[in-house]
């Protein structure tokens, strides 16, 4: 397996952060490039108090139903010590684990964390953070498969009309195993194969929600390297949380203001992010028949759902957290600042879109009387196997333009290209010239009546649809003779540039498994990769 650094195209806010420019530095804390950043950030966190005790036997707790890895236990053991941090980034719960750039982050997290040990000299513990709190289960209940070079839609077959946090869905095991019989059906069959599929339906049999589902799965895959995971959805998590919650409860009218005012001000320096904000967002979310609704801050200091079906006075609201902590749940603005509350953060890794919509988020942790910790671009990868690898070297692409670009343009000015004369000229011209011709006959049908004037037009236009008809019938008898050719476009495009998106959005972890094992994934593992400047690699599997 070979790596190479690939420069990748990215946004102006991105792109400014990654260069460490002062005009978006300022919406951030710490410069994540520095070394003495993070030496700055174990000071910083040595002034604060954590509930470490209590958070080893709830992590304990957790991983019960996941696994009994000794790597893991002993990395959640490590959080006793009063000097230990951690390094973490979190997402859905997705099939599978979802999109790639799921994996990219734990491999980011796991990496880091041990450069972060050697360096610092102080227990530094890699932990994901499961978003099982969010309830949009058309986000998570699919995932994306190549079939004949198109990218295919895979979902599946459960249905779920309430809004439930993930944390709370139980697996239809039925479904599930409809849905994963169909996926290997569409795998070519490989001496990792069978294995594969007896695992996961093993785990699907042990897990009992999505959540688990996917914890299980990752375990499988990273627990030898210690990966601690952190379901934010679970009841315990909420009871453990209770006290914090009420903090940032206390302090929402600061928090909504400051960080809406926050957006504003990015807007006015050109970096406009995909967050909806209002000055009296509650920033939280209350468990009410079986949904999660989002509450507001009303004038008068209540708090109420838009549709008015909930509503607490802020007395309310406090007692009905405390006697049930697990009715309440944090939205995009405040689960970073749960996060903060409840571990010793050395750094949080996020992906682009992450990245943007925490630049708004400081105000928010200030408001708390406590620094956003240094936030680090994850790694990102695109796999490129043998058989890819060989196509662009036929075609004379450079694989940096494919990843950014993509090759549907190519494509086309090739098929057009086998054309002497171009087909679409060619058209152009003949419907010109016979329009030339047919314009006397319409003329003279146009003094003998309405009638022959209309049937003159339709005969024109019927002449014009047997010209696209024949134009079309010519494309694809071209396009079937050069096929071969074709299919080297559409199967890199499908590899390396999907949906005109990276490969880590669309692509799953599990065609790459069932074709290469896991030694690749242990390879990158033990890669010493920069975390400088450059993020994204190429893998030559």
């Amino acid at each position: 397996m070979k790596f190479q650094a690939i420069e990748v195209n990215h946004n102006k806010l991105i792109k400014d952060y990654i260069a460490q420019e002062k005009k978006i530095c300022s919406f951030f804390d710490y410069n994540p490039y520095q070394q003495h950043s993070f030496k700055q950030r174990l000071i910083d966190l040595t002034n604060r108090d954590f509930n470490r005790e209590q958070l080893v036997v709830l992590l304990q707790t957790l991983y019960q139903k996941w696994g009994n890895n000794e790597a893991v236990l002993k990395q959640i053991d490590r959080l006793k010590e009063p000097n230990s941090v951690v390094v973490v980034g979190g997402q859905q719960a997705g099939l599978l684990t979802g999109p790639l750039y799921t994996i990219h982050k734990m491999v980011s997290i796991i990496l880091f964390a041990k450069q972060q040990e050697k360096k610092l000299h102080v227990p530094v513990i890699p932990v994901f953070w499961i978003a099982g709190e969010d309830h949009d289960f058309d986000e998570i209940n699919h995932i994306y498969q190549s079939v004949d070079n198109r990218l295919i839609k895979q979902k599946i077959g459960q249905f779920e009309l309430e809004r439930k946090s993930i944390s709370y869905l139980n697996l239809d095991k039925k479904k599930l195993l409809e849905w994963l019989n169909q996926l290997f059906s569409n795998l070519t069959e490989t001496d990792y194969s069978l294995a594969l599929y007896q695992k996961l339906l093993n785990i699907t049999n042990q897990a009992k929600t999505y959540v688990d589902f996917f914890a299980i799965i990752t375990d499988t895959l990273l627990g030898d390297y210690g990966l601690v995971q952190f379901d934010s959805g679970d009841p315990l998590v909420k009871k453990f949380e209770t006290s914090y919650l009420l903090s940032i409860v206390d302090k929402q009218e600061e928090i909504a203001a400051n960080v809406w005012q926050q957006k504003q001000r990015l807007a006015g320096a050109d970096y406009f992010i995909d967050l909806d904000l209002k000055q009296n967002d509650g920033h939280l979310f209350y468990l009410h028949q079986g949904s999660r609704v989002l509450l507001e801050r009303e004038e008068n200091g209540d708090w109420a759902s838009k549709e008015g079906s909930v509503r607490f006075t802020k007395q309310e609201l406090i007692a009905h957290i405390q006697i049930n902590p697990e009715s309440f749940s944090n939205n995009v603005v405040t689960r970073p600042l749960m996060q903060e509350y409840v571990f010793p953060t050395l750094t949080f890794f996020a992906g682009p879109g992450e990245i943007a919509y925490w630049a708004a988020l400081q105000p928010g942790f200030h408001a708390l009387g406590i620094k956003m910790p240094p936030v680090l671009p994850r790694l990102s990868f695109t796999l490129l196997d043998r058989t890819a690898e060989k196509m662009i070297e036929e075609l004379g692409y450079d694989i940096a333009q494919i990843i950014n670009q993509g090759l549907e343009e190519d494509k086309l000015r090739y098929l057009k290209s086998q054309l002497h004369p171009p087909i679409d000229a060619l058209t152009e011209q003949i419907m010109l010239s016979i329009d030339a011709v047919h314009r006397p006959l319409r003329e003279l049908a146009a003094t003998l009546g309405s009638d022959l004037e209309g049937l003159a037009e339709e005969n024109m236009e019927l002449i014009n649809k047997q010209i696209s008809f024949l134009r079309k019938t010519i494309e694809r008898r071209v396009k079937q003779k050069y096929q071969t050719e074709l299919n080297k476009y559409d199967y890199l495009q499908a590899l390396l540039r999907p949906n005109q998106a990276w490969q880590e959005r669309f692509w799953n972890v599990i065609p790459f498994l069932n074709r290469y094992g896991v030694d690749w994934l242990d390879e990158l593992l033990h890669t010493d990769f920069s975390f400088s400047k450059e993020t994204h690699y190429l893998i030559k599997m």
